[in-house]
């Protein structure tokens, strides 16, 4: 398990969810909202790690006063080492609601990074229509949008951060989640395998559903999310 930093920056929270286990992540973005390190309560819910003993972090309450009360069966969850927890109290109230929406930005463009380069190494080394897959001037359009999105977004996150003001976050997550469903074309059916593209689609959608505020929140999340669940099922953890 990767040891997450005492302090905790958009660009290392950004890193985190591109390049590590999503329960280091996920204990990162605990700690960019509240400045302890566990797993963070929203709304009655929290994302947490299947195993681990780090707490559930609810930043009105003190140690130790969050109790769970269900966990959620989800099978694509489960695959990552994540589970969904609904918890007591329900408190909904958080000291820093832009760090917060900060963070679930940040967290979902980390999430898209690592969806890239996941269909970046998926396309490599293959060939269509006698030309390798990479060099196919509509993949290769479609890899430097989602770059030049991912580089804008975080741009725009750091002008949120210096003035310390609301922005278009809502609009953000709209993007995020609509780049999503684009690059998910170039997966193709491997996209929809266990632990894959999609898990990690799903799980932005999660971060975004429980940890945004409402003002903040995708007013419609990717439908190919919802039944992410079914598809595996159906599917199984194939090569």
């Amino acid at each position: 398990m990767l040891h997450v930093p005492a302090r905790i920056s958009t660009e290392g929270l950004f890193a985190l969810a591109r390049a590590s286990e999503a329960s280091t992540m996920l204990r990162a973005f605990c700690l960019y909202v509240t400045s302890r390190e566990g797993y963070l309560v929203a709304n009655g819910y929290a994302l947490r790690d299947a195993e681990d003993e780090f707490p559930l972090v609810n930043p009105t309450l003190g140690a130790g006063a969050v109790r769970i009360i269900e966990e959620q069966s989800d099978i694509a969850l489960a695959q990552i080492g994540i589970a969904m927890v609904r918890v007591e109290p329900a408190a909904r109230m958080r000291p820093d609601v832009l760090r917060s929406a900060i963070a679930v930005a940040t967290a979902r463009l980390g999430l898209l990074a690592r969806a890239l380069d996941m269909a970046f190494q998926h396309l490599e080394g293959r060939q269509s229509f006698g030309q390798k897959t990479l060099h196919h001037q509509l993949v290769k359009t479609r890899f430097a949008y989602a770059n030049n999105l991912i580089v804008r977004l975080l741009e725009e996150i750091r002008l949120v951060e210096e003035l310390t003001q609301p922005h278009d976050l809502e609009g953000m997550h709209l993007a995020i989640s609509e780049e999503f469903a684009q690059v998910s074309k170039l997966m193709g059916g491997h996209g929809y395998l266990i632990s894959g593209f999609s898990t990690l689609e799903y799980l932005s959608s999660l971060i975004a559903s429980i940890y945004a505020e409402p003002a903040f929140s995708p007013s419609l999340t990717n439908p190919a999310s919802r039944n992410h669940t079914t598809h595996c099922d159906r599917i199984g953890d194939e090569p």
